[in-house]
């Protein structure tokens, strides 16, 4: 068990970073496209799944923090 209390990350934060990934995509798929179709579709496959799972992170914690305001203990 850890004893370190761990800062959640916010919905905004999470949305920022979610923003900043698709940017990054976006730059890199210009730029890889060029060079390699291979390392392009593996990098953007690698981006998506990062965009993805900041998405399902944000909308976890958007609901839990939703329940506590609504039933707080």
């Amino acid at each position: 068990e850890s004893t370190r209390k761990e800062t959640p990350m916010t919905t905004r934060m999470q949305m920022w970073s979610m923003a900043l990934t698709a940017v990054a995509t976006g730059i890199q798929a210009v730029v890889l496209l060029a060079v390699s179709w291979h390392w392009w579709a593996l990098l953007m496959g690698t981006m998506s799944a990062i965009n993805a799972a900041g998405v399902v992170a944000a909308i976890v914690n958007q609901r839990r923090e939703q329940q506590q305001e609504e039933d707080p203990q």
